[in-house]
C-alpha cells in the first residue's frame, strides 16, 4: 500500500485501505496567487506522514466538523517558477478562515501530472476542468 502510495495511485490504495488514504497538516500562508485567480488555496505545511507521488489529486479535505471536496497539488508550481515541493488544497466552497487550523486531507483519485502553462489562463482553464472532476469524483465516494 505505501508503495501505490508512493507511485501516486492512490486509488488502487483505496480499494485496499477500510477508508481512503489520509494526511494531516497546518494550514499555513502562501504567495496567494491562487486567490488572485479565483482558487484559493490553503498551503499544508507540518505533514508527519507518507506524501503520495507529485501531481494533482481529487480529494476531501476536512476542518472541524466541516468538508469539502478538494483539489490538492503535490508538487512544485511551474507556471509561476516555483521549484519547491508544496501541498497545496482548493477546498470547493469554502469560505471560512484557515490559516493555523489543522486540515485533513483524504485522497480519492489522481487526476493529473503537474505541469508548466503557457499562460495563467490557460492554467485557470485546467483548474475550472480539475474542480468539475473533483467534485463528481467526491460525490461519487460518498
Amino acid at each position: 500500500i505505501r508503495g501505490l502510495i508512493r507511485e501516486g495511485r492512490v486509488e488502487e490504495a483505496c480499494q485496499m485501505l477500510i477508508q481512503p488514504y489520509r494526511i494531516r497538516g497546518m494550514v499555513t500562508h502562501g504567495a496567494g496567487r491562487g486567490a488572485t485567480i479565483g482558487y484559493p488555496t490553503a498551503n499544508v505545511e507540518a505533514i508527519d506522514t507518507l506524501l503520495p507521488a507529485p501531481g494533482v489529486y481529487a480529494g476531501r479535505g476536512f476542518v472541524g466538523n466541516n468538508s469539502w471536496p478538494a483539489g490538492i497539488n503535490i508538487g512544485a508550481n511551474p507556471t509561476f517558477g516555483d521549484t519547491g515541493l508544496k501541498v497545496e488544497v482548493h477546498l470547493v466552497g469554502a469560505q471560512e478562515a484557515l490559516y493555523g487550523r489543522p486540515l485533513e486531507i483524504d485522497f480519492l483519485a489522481r487526476l493529473r501530472d503537474v505541469q508548466p502553462f503557457e499562460t495563467v489562463d490557460d492554467l485557470v482553464h485546467q483548474l475550472e476542468v480539475d474542480m468539475q472532476r473533483v467534485v463528481k469524483i467526491e460525490s461519487q465516494s460518498r
